[in-house]
């Protein structure tokens, strides 16, 4: 398994070199050392010197020379919630709880 050993900010790197990229939510973007799935399913280890916020459109260089751009992954936007779609997640959680309470 390749590592990604350095990792440069968004304007500091040669973007036009990423042969993949990586996907993470904002957890997955301030690390150190973890197993990570490229976009394109290679396995990488991220092994910085210490802990890194990463942001989009950031990079990653990989033992081998190549790079990795770092896409941020969609969050939910607290603010987009809508009542209709509150009220869903309301009857979901509610369905699981009867249903589990009759499975029992």
């Amino acid at each position: 398994m390749e590592r990604a050993i350095a990792h440069f900010p968004r304007d500091d790197w040669p973007s036009e070199l990423a042969e993949d990229g990586v996907t993470l939510n904002f957890d997955n973007r301030h690390r150190r050392r973890i197993r990570l799935c490229t976009d394109g399913g290679e396995d990488i280890l991220l092994d910085l010197p210490k802990a890194i916020a990463m942001a989009n459109g950031d990079g990653l260089q990989v033992s081998d020379g190549r790079w990795l751009a770092v896409h941020a992954a969609p969050e939910l936007n607290r603010s987009a919630l809508t009542t209709a779609s509150v009220a869903a997640m309301r009857r979901m959680v509610n369905r699981n709880a009867n249903w589990n309470a009759v499975s029992r």
